[in-house]
């Protein structure tokens, strides 16, 4: 409409240049206004149209974790497990890493445990595999492994590996992280805390000169 008016009056002899100079004006000002708020709307429906979460899904969206309870054109909702409402451009879900933690049914538990180097590593690891393969949440197949992972500047790091459901992963992974601690302690195995061994140079001759300054008699002026 806009268009035909100002052909006609163009037609008629009503010069339209500076109308028309305006309104291009004014429509590259509102494009570059609308210009975050178009590309969120485009991302929505990609996020809509190719679903890489759904809603009730736990992701995990750039450093925000949470549930998603909200998928509009514009953005999405995340509610963290601290009951905190997250709202994310949708612009950045889809230029971001998007890990899905319920889209698989299964998930693996690993949990790292640090014991000393005067440890039994044999008696650790039979512990370790014992509990997991006892606690009713643990999957038999894969069954539960663990392994000697790291020889660290105060432990030796042993890492339990074991497959649970998606919905017992957090209360599995609390219950295994007290049965170890209990039961290396009945064990007398310790869980060593980070020690530094300082060595300083020339301390035996900073000892002795001291002790002769000490030695010296004192003289009156």
């Amino acid at each position: 409409m806009v268009v035909v008016v100002l052909a006609a009056l163009s037609k008629v002899g009503v010069q339209t240049t500076s109308v028309v100079a305006i309104l291009g004006g004014a429509a590259v000002a509102v494009g570059l206004s609308l210009k975050d708020q178009l590309s969120n709307f485009a991302a929505g429906i990609m996020i809509v149209t190719f679903r890489p979460f759904v809603r009730g899904d736990y992701v995990q969206i750039s450093s925000y974790t949470g549930t998603v309870t909200e998928i509009t054109l514009v953005n999405t909702h995340l509610t963290t497990i601290n009951n905190h409402d997250i709202i994310i451009p949708n612009s950045d879900i889809t230029t971001s890493a998007v890990v899905n933690y319920t889209a698989l049914p299964n998930r693996r538990v690993d949990i790292t445990v640090g014991i000393g180097y005067d440890a039994d590593i044999k008696t650790a690891k039979d512990l370790m595999l014992s509990l997991a393969r006892n606690n009713p949440l643990s999957f038999t197949d894969p069954e539960p492994i663990v392994r000697v992972t790291n020889l660290g500047d105060n432990s030796v790091d042993l890492t339990l590996n074991v497959w649970t459901t998606n919905a017992d992963w957090w209360t599995m992974q609390c219950q295994l992280l007290e049965q170890f601690k209990h039961a290396l302690d009945d064990e007398n195995i310790e869980i060593p805390f980070p020690q530094r061994s300082i060595h300083v140079k020339g301390l035996d001759q900073m000892i002795n000169q001291m002790g002769q300054a000490q030695k010296l008699p004192t003289t009156k002026d």
